[in-house]
């Protein structure tokens, strides 16, 4: 029948299954695998961005990654009070940037709810708002509001209660001084929102010279942004970042370039509001969370684990070494010092590169100077093999090490682009640890093929010039 066919059409188009039917009843519900995919889908996003609000606090080496169905762990190395309390801010903040309007009664409303305000708390009404030190409070008296039924001080309809900071900081340095919040009312109508922002930077506002965050619309966000801004000349539209109001400028003309700016107010010094602009562009650079996260718990452990660690990571290489060197003055002699001259010198040549990248040498890092060592002393022990050979043939001394390190070329150079080709895959790719590794081993692979075919060489062509007869200890 029609009711039966108007169902199939509705299964067809959404991930619905029945569950219960009854003479007049037909209760769907969604399917646990849709439910299962979306869940995994929200959290590899919010890794994902997570990931990304870390990575523009340069913090060496996070690990970010998931546990159980819903859980995601977070460690963060090397960070002291003050950058670990910012951490926490950008990776527990949504960041879901709406444009709504403010709505008419924002200015009433207050007035006729003050006496709801509860006892033994920070809630006062002041100068026609109502205003608290603990946003907590707040939040809660606004549950409160929203659930009275009362018509008097029901929340009107079509809004909805958002906060708004007001900071004071101190007039030289910077410092906060106190921190209130303001309840505000806000349209519950969202006009646009921040997933059509193409770029988020810092800025300076040409009249008043104070930081400010610049927007600039994609396509499709430009459009609409005219569209809101038409609508809303000479009335205020307010930026609504997760619940909390950041700013409600008077829309002086239409704005259809496609940008738009976000002002903090001229509520302290520069540097203290810059830092505010700073904040606010790396949550809207690298997108909103899907979900809201909450903190489950968090702990700090100090640095001996971690130095423990790395000092067994050094010795380890330090051993590894030790052996390489060993062997090869065994096995090929004075050649061999060559090699480990060499040997020295590449791992001198990779902790200059990463010193000059600002990069911090970690476990992983050090599994690729390890890597590179032994990369190193491959592409020795091919060129001395050929060496060999060539003098086996009855060349010179001179003459064999041209040939050998000619025709061992080719294999050292594909040996080591190979692998070169596999760390920048996984440098572009991988995260974290990951990425350490590839950054390590790709400056090990350009060091060890700089020592081996042109420092070895010339070390070679000094003990050939120098030495009186023309053998070679190899």
């Amino acid at each position: 029948d029609a009711d039966s066919e108007a169902v199939d059409e509705l299964l067809s188009l959404y991930p619905m299954e029945r569950t219960d039917v009854s003479a007049s009843t037909i209760r769907l519900e969604v399917t646990e695998d849709y439910v299962s995919q979306t869940r995994d889908s929200s959290i590899d996003t919010a890794i994902a961005r997570i990931r990304q609000r870390v990575d523009s606090l340069g913090v060496a080496e996070p690990n970010i990654q998931r546990q159980g169905e819903s859980d995601i762990v977070v460690q963060l190395p090397g960070l002291g009070e003050d950058a670990f309390e910012e951490a926490k801010r950008l990776i527990g903040t949504t960041a879901q940037l709406e444009f709504r309007g403010l709505h008419p009664q924002n200015g009433t409303y207050w007035t006729r709810v003050q006496g709801l305000i509860p006892r033994d708390t920070t809630i006062e009404f002041s100068g026609g708002g109502i205003w608290a030190e603990d946003l907590e409070e707040l939040r809660a008296f606004a549950q409160t509001l929203e659930a009275n039924t009362s018509s008097a001080t029901a929340v009107p309809d079509g809004a909805e209660i958002v906060f708004s900071e007001d900071i004071e900081f101190h007039p030289t340095s910077g410092e906060v001084l106190s921190t209130r919040y303001q309840m505000t009312l806000v349209s519950d109508r969202v006009e646009m929102t921040g997933e059509t922002i193409a770029d988020s930077r810092p800025s300076n506002d040409p009249n008043t010279n104070q930081p400010v965050v610049s927007l600039t619309f994609d396509r499709e966000g430009a459009e609409r942004f005219c569209e809101v801004s038409t609508a809303y000349v000479n009335e205020q539209l307010a930026i609504v970042l997760d619940d909390i109001l950041k700013s409600a400028p008077v829309i002086q003309n239409r704005i259809c370039n496609g940008r738009a700016q976000i002002t903090m107010g001229n509520r302290g010094a520069y540097n203290a509001l810059l830092a505010e602009v700073q904040e606010l562009v790396n949550l809207l650079r690298h997108g909103a969370l899907p979900a809201p996260i909450e903190p489950q718990f968090e702990t700090q452990v100090g640095p001996s684990l971690g130095a423990e660690s790395v000092a067994k990571g050094t010795l380890a290489m330090a051993i590894g070494s030790i052996l390489v060197i060993a062997f090869m003055l065994v096995y090929y002699r004075g050649a061999g010092l060559i090699a480990n001259v060499a040997l020295v010198l590449n791992i001198l040549f990779i902790l200059a590169l990463l010193a000059a990248v600002k990069a911090t040498v970690t476990l992983p890092g050090i599994a690729g100077i390890i890597l590179t060592i032994g990369m190193a002393v491959d592409a020795n022990v091919i060129i001395f093999e050929r060496i060999r050979e060539e003098l086996r043939l009855g060349k010179t001394a001179r003459d064999a090490v041209a040939a050998g390190y000619s025709k061992a070329l080719s294999a050292v150079l594909d040996a080591n682009i190979t692998t070169g080709i596999a760390g920048m895959v996984l440098a572009q790719y991988g995260t974290g640890p990951v990425q350490g590794f590839a950054v390590t081993l790709i400056f090990g692979i350009i060091s060890s093929v700089f020592t081996a075919l042109v420092v070895t060489r010339l070390l070679f062509d000094l003990v050939l010039t120098r030495s009186k007869t023309q053998r070679l200890s190899i």
